[in-house]
């Protein structure tokens, strides 16, 4: 017989068997820089997925039926934050999503006849479309959430062929905080739920976590309803709301007389049989189950969670839990537990920066006609830069997108190069021409900017001449005594002394173009390294810095050609026989008298992407004064050497003239590289037992704990980065 449970984020509605408590993750979006999940999620990407079952109802991402006293703009408005939801967990390159539709969405208001008629028009669809189980059909599903609210999802995927997912809008306004979480909430079941590929009731649950009770014929709530209870705060909310939203989990009474953590331990139950059948105690299966989730995110990072659910079809709940955490999910419970038991100020820290670097961004599939959409990523909001890095983001538009320009502390700084190859962003808009090459990048040096706070943000221009403004951020620039570094010698780390604590690294009388600093680094994920975030000495003020401007790196490179017909291409970064690591800048410069029709990138021989020309270059302009656009002639992207293998590689650009012909520049480098591609959060970086010395211009670091892992690490300086890179891990 089939179990079927109803899960709801405030109460259990059970009007059939068979329900998954909802909810959702923030990240649509996600730059070829990997600096989103894509970079993270292996297992979805190699073509090997199962097949979906073939008994789905549709191809339909979404099918609403909305009661009629509901206005279009609180359906609207569901189906927007539904879609987000969709887009963070199951949007490109995501392989579970043939599974995660059809999706039917019944809204309900506070009218019982509305309700019914809504009931009756999402009965009728199952009827004409032929699917097989009238029990589906139930007429009475609207009643309880008309009149005590909620939501749920009434059905799975994998065992079903769709989802059937009702919301309550009559009880809590569409447009508040909690009608928002709880559709996330609902919408990462279905993420859960379209991972496993199997036609069998009892495979399904027990995948689903659903049977890890010490009685296996109960269903449990801590693994599916802790995590969606966890990520549709940590997505649906600010970094505040988060954070207060996770205090209430612990704190709150919900149900109860006393707080959730008193309640938990008075009435000495383990947490993981907890089951839907002990009435209000389920509560503490949802909210102290998030904390748990937080638990494991501090100390395995986002990642592991999204890459536990690529396994779990082909490894089942255990080997997939114990594969990506280390320990079985028993022990690993009980550990948490008497974590738990400290004092609640001691639990808080583990939240820290887990909003700052959650991996997914959302890239929300605009459903309305004339679609405009600009985003920048890169400087990321509310951090601190320094140094050569990324300058990115993307846009989209119905018209084609003309051009972009960056603006700085609310002044034009320069046009942006457009063009950059972005599948995840040609997913969410698959009916928009271009959207596959809509990114946008440049090298930038963010040194070139005062010590201290600034803003920017992105003006794309479409075809028409209408303008999109993103969204602008706040970001803080240090910088070092120069605004570039030439010399590499003039780093010297020989007197020096270092410290380490969590994910910073501290070094005391560095010299620097012979002048005596500290300087303080910090793992950013972004970059996947260690950047400069304070430098004090010298007689300065300590400077922070947070974002990066797009200004040329060098000009040196430009030789001056004034005469006869002019081709040159330039690929300065990766630096040749250098070392790259994480995420750094794939950059150079082409001329031609001509002009420049396009820049291909070759790795290893095979063509993989062009990269996005027309960067301001006013060094190279210096050099070709008399070749037009020679100012604008600066290609470049963001670029994940972690993506590529351990070892040596070679990376090719090709200039093509308008007139064909073609300048080559290649550079032969090494990558070195951790045991995963992409450090998904800074909780997972442990330096607090590792050791460090100092060494001409090296940080040398003994036992550091990556992902799980000890390494040696060692950063040296670069010229190119005008900081410290990673150049050996063993």
């Amino acid at each position: 017989m089939r179990l079927l449970l109803c899960f709801s984020f405030f109460i259990c509605m059970c009007s059939q068997a068979h329900d998954i408590s909802t909810r959702a993750s923030s990240d649509i979006l996600r730059s070829i820089s990997r600096a989103s999940a894509d970079a993270v999620i292996t297992a979805s990407t190699d073509g090997n997925a199962p097949e979906a079952p073939a008994k789905f109802l549709d191809d339909e991402r979404f099918r609403v039926f909305a009661a009629s006293d509901l206005s279009q703009n609180e359906i609207d408005t569901t189906l927007q934050y539904s879609n987000d939801a969709y887009e963070l967990w199951m949007g490109p390159p995501y392989y579970g999503k043939s599974q995660a539709k059809a999706i039917y969405i019944m809204i309900t208001g506070n009218d019982l006849d509305a309700g019914a008629a809504a009931n009756r028009e999402y009965c009728n669809h199952l009827t004409n479309t032929g699917f097989p189980s009238a029990a589906w059909c139930n007429p009475d599903t609207y009643i309880t959430y008309v009149n005590e609210g909620g939501a749920g999802i009434n059905s799975a995927g994998p065992l079903d062929g769709f989802y059937f997912m009702v919301m309550a809008a009559g009880k809590d306004p569409v447009s508040s905080d909690s009608y928002k979480r709880m559709t996330y909430h609902e919408v990462f079941h279905i993420y859960q739920m379209s991972n496993v590929f199997t036609n069998s009731d009892e495979e399904y649950e027990s995948a689903m976590g659903r049977l890890s009770g010490d009685d296996p014929t109960e269903l449990v709530a801590w693994w599916m309803e802790g995590q969606a209870d966890f990520f549709s705060a940590l997505y649906s909310r600010d970094e505040d709301g988060f954070k207060d939203a996770m205090r209430w989990a612990l704190e709150g009474t919900g149900p109860f007389s006393v707080s959730r953590k008193e309640k938990f331990f008075e009435e000495g139950v383990k947490l993981r049989n907890i089951s839907w059948d002990q009435g209000d105690l389920v509560d503490l299966g949802y909210r102290l189950g998030s904390w748990f989730i937080a638990y494991l995110t501090s100390r395995h990072g986002e990642a592991a969670i999204y890459n536990y659910w690529n396994t779990v079809d082909e490894l089942g709940f255990e080997a997939a839990f114990e594969g990506q955490f280390g320990l079985d999910y028993r022990t690993y419970l009980d550990e948490f537990e008497v974590w738990l038991q400290q004092p609640n100020e001691d639990l808080y820290p583990i939240l820290d920066g887990m909003h700052e670097n959650k991996m997914k961004s959302i890239v929300a599939t605009d459903t309305t006609s004339n679609t405009f959409r600009v985003t920048l990523e890169e400087p990321v909001d509310a951090e601190i830069h320094t140094g050569v890095g990324n300058l990115r983001g993307w846009a989209v538009g119905d018209a084609g997108i003309d051009k972009i320009e960056m603006w700085i502390d609310g002044v034009y700084a320069f046009d942006v190069p457009y063009g950059g190859v972005r599948g995840d962003v040609g997913g969410a808009f698959p009916d928009i021409t271009g959207s596959n090459e809509s990114g946008f990048s440049m090298a930038y040096s963010y040194s070139s900017l005062s010590s201290g706070d600034h803003s920017a943000k992105a003006i794309a221009y479409d075809t028409l001449g209408n303008s999109k403004e993103s969204v602008s951020t706040d970001f803080s620039a240090v910088k070092l005594a120069e605004d570039f570094i030439g010399d590499p010698d003039a780093v010297n780390l020989d007197g020096a002394s270092c410290s380490l604590e969590r994910d910073e690294i501290t070094l005391v009388d560095a010299l620097i173009t012979d002048e005596p600093v500290d300087l303080l680094l910090k793992w950013r994920t972004a970059e996947q390294g260690f950047e400069i975030i304070e430098v004090r000495g010298g007689g300065s003020a300590v400077a922070m810095l947070r974002s990066r401007q797009a200004l040329p790196v060098s000009a040196k490179s430009a030789t001056a050609e004034t005469s006869g017909s002019v081709f040159r291409a330039v690929l300065e970064e990766p630096v040749q026989d250098e070392i790259h690591s994480g995420v750094g800048n794939l950059r150079g410069w082409a001329v031609a008298s001509d002009g420049i029709e396009k820049i291909e990138i070759f790795i290893d021989g095979e063509y993989k992407f062009d990269a996005p020309y027309g960067g301001a270059r006013q060094d190279v302009a210096g050099a070709f004064p008399d070749v037009s656009g020679s100012n604008e002639s600066g290609f470049s992207l963001a670029f994940n050497y972690n993506d590529l293998s351990a070892g040596r590689h070679v990376i090719e650009a090709v200039a093509h003239t308008k007139q064909g012909g073609t300048a080559r520049s290649s550079s032969t480098f090494n990558v070195v590289k951790f045991s995963q591609d992409f450090i998904s959060s800074s909780q997972t970086v442990d330096l607090n037992d590792a050791s460090c010395v100092t060494d001409s211009t090296e940080i040398r670091i003994s036992n550091a704990v990556v992902a799980g892992d000890t390494y040696d690490v060692v950063l040296d300086w670069r010229v190119a980065e005008q900081g410290f890179e990673i150049v050996e891990i063993r």
